[in-house]
């Protein structure tokens, strides 16, 4: 019987192609498993690249929703450079532009614009040559002096913004950082902007878990461009208007916090917010490991360990309700069109260059994505990380 049982036993076994077959896909699975593990811990460029992509792709596939009825732009569009004249207007039209808006009652203006340097108008040259040729001459009395003085005030057109900035609803000024991301350097700040206005642009509510401040995982600047004196004086805040973006160029988060000094900065978007909420607290959470929290008033706002908040976009430029600034200086809006508005004032003109990239378009105003902050913020609408 031994000679007929042994190919039975033959039968039984498995073969040999079939068993190694199995024990090489058993290998090759567990290699490319282990080989993305490695790949995703390693966080090499190519899978943060990915993910990017993935991330714009969710939005194209969303595609567009309506925004906030709460939110208006008034820009400085193409049609407005050719109305009025090339950027930057002249600070008198500035003055009566938000003149304009706050007659039509807006509720809170940020401006997405900086008055970094004097203008000089020609009317002020001249009453001011004049004043010094007088005193070098000591031909006129006091009188005449205190009536050049008084005509190159009114001839200022610095001054008489800043008036306008101050008078009715509050405008919130923008101002930017330089070398954002870079380390934090002892500043000259509280020189440049003063006390009431770093309290006005800052985090209010400081709180820190750890008793070690030295480590802070937070956006850092090497400088800032402000607003002149007289005009930040009148404004009832600040923030800064910085975006940063992506290695692929596109602008996707934003950062809701910047370190300079011994003060933690907020950006326009969030002090202009914050007005409208009749200036409820801003308030930030640090540990050794980054940003916890940030809060304004009762209301979290999701941010990553650097304070960035990635952005929800709404859709393509063109979303949020807006007016050509040119239009708004002709005193021809819609009756109620801004009234009780959270107004936003910026350039979006081709030439003036303030034009991003964002997932739904290669060209895209600034002034919609800082709007578009606001529209998250405001319905808290937001996109959360797994690490929030």
């Amino acid at each position: 019987m031994a000679p007929s049982e042994a190919p039975l036993q033959n039968r039984n076994r498995p073969t040999g192609f079939p068993a190694l077959y199995r024990n090489h896909l058993f290998l090759i699975v567990a290699g490319v498993t282990l080989g993305v593990l490695v790949f995703l811990w390693l966080r090499l460029p190519i899978t943060e690249f990915m993910e990017l992509k993935l991330y714009d792709l969710k939005f194209l596939y969303r595609g567009a929703r309506p925004p906030s009825p709460d939110i208006v732009l008034v820009a400085v569009d193409d049609d407005s450079v050719k109305e009025v004249g090339r950027w930057p207007w002249s600070r008198e039209v500035i003055a009566t532009l938000i003149g304009r808006i706050k007659e039509a009652e807006a509720k809170v203006i940020g401006l997405d614009i900086i008055f970094a340097e004097r203008q000089e108008t020609a009317a002020m040259a001249a009453l001011q040559h004049l004043r010094r040729g007088l005193l070098h001459e000591k031909s006129c009395g006091p009188q005449i002096m205190a009536l050049l003085a008084q005509e190159e005030k009114r001839a200022d057109v610095d001054r008489r913004l800043a008036r306008v900035i101050g008078l009715g609803p509050p405008t919130i000024l923008g101002f930017f950082f330089v070398g954002v991301g870079g380390e934090t350097v002892a500043p000259r700040l509280g020189q440049a902007l003063g006390p009431k206005a770093i309290s006005a642009s800052s985090y209010n509510m400081v709180r820190w878990l750890d008793r070690d401040q030295r480590r802070l995982p937070l956006m850092g600047a090497t400088g800032v461009e402000v607003n002149l004196p007289e005009i930040t004086e009148q404004a009832a805040g600040g923030g800064y208007f910085n975006m940063i973006p992506d290695p692929d160029g596109i602008v996707r988060w934003l950062p809701l916090a910047v370190s300079y000094g011994p003060d933690i900065f907020a950006p326009l978007t969030l002090v202009t917010l914050q007005h409208y909420r009749q200036k409820a607290p801003l308030g930030i959470t640090l540990s050794r490991f980054g940003v916890e929290q940030i809060r304004l008033g009762r209301e979290v706002i999701p941010v990553d360990r650097y304070g960035r908040m990635f952005i929800n976009y709404l859709g393509p430029p063109g979303v949020f309700p807006t007016y050509s600034a040119a239009r708004v200086l002709s005193g021809k809006l819609p009756k109620d069109a801004l009234k009780d508005k959270l107004v936003l004032v910026g350039a979006t003109a081709v030439g003036i260059f303030d034009l991003r990239v964002t997932p739904f378009s290669g060209i895209c105003p600034g002034l919609e994505i800082q709007g578009t902050v606001l529209d998250n913020i405001l319905r808290q609408d937001f996109i959360y990380t797994p690490a929030n």
